[in-house]
């Protein structure tokens, strides 16, 4: 998600300009969904996915279609990592993900291509026994630089809920 502005921090896929306004603070409507597909060029739809909090999608696992069908729909096969589509395409949960609340950015759909990450170095890691020798453990101490931004913002797409007047 990130966590600042671009010149301190990873700004993540949170970041992008490419938004679509929900039409209620606590709601999401299947044409929402539509409408932020639509975001998306087609030409980067082929890798495209929906992103969103598990109760987010715990929600959304309730929206029904005009014939009571379920618009989440169940994967065919036992492959897949986590077995449901919206509109045809992946959905993947992430505890980082914002709930649906005020002004948050709720579901980010689209092709994460989009998001450039920087890692500028190896990974270091250092064991130190001596420090906690004592307490009989070890600690490990971990290095790395990284910067992340979404570059191309049209691939990415991202719901913003409705702000409480």
């Amino acid at each position: 998600t990130g966590t600042g502005s671009a010149n301190n921090h990873c700004t993540g896929a949170l970041s992008t300009t490419n938004t679509l306004n929900a039409e209620s603070v606590s709601s999401i409507s299947a044409d929402c969904l539509i409408d932020l597909q639509a975001k998306v060029p087609t030409a980067y739809q082929g890798n495209a996915c929906w992103t969103m909090n598990p109760k987010t999608f715990a929600s959304l696992r309730k929206l029904k279609d005009s014939t009571g069908q379920y618009l989440l729909q169940q994967s065919n096969g036992i492959t897949n990592a986590f077995p449901y589509t919206i509109l045809g395409k992946p959905v993947y949960l992430s505890d980082n993900m914002p709930l649906v609340a005020s002004g948050a950015k709720a579901i980010l759909y689209g092709d994460y291509s989009g998001l450039s990450v920087n890692i500028r170095e190896n990974i270091e890691m250092q064991a130190l026994y001596e420090k906690y020798a004592t307490q009989h453990a070890v600690g490990l101490v971990a290095w790395f630089e990284l910067d992340s931004k979404v570059t191309e913002a049209d691939q990415l797409a991202a719901l913003v809920m409705s702000v409480t007047v």
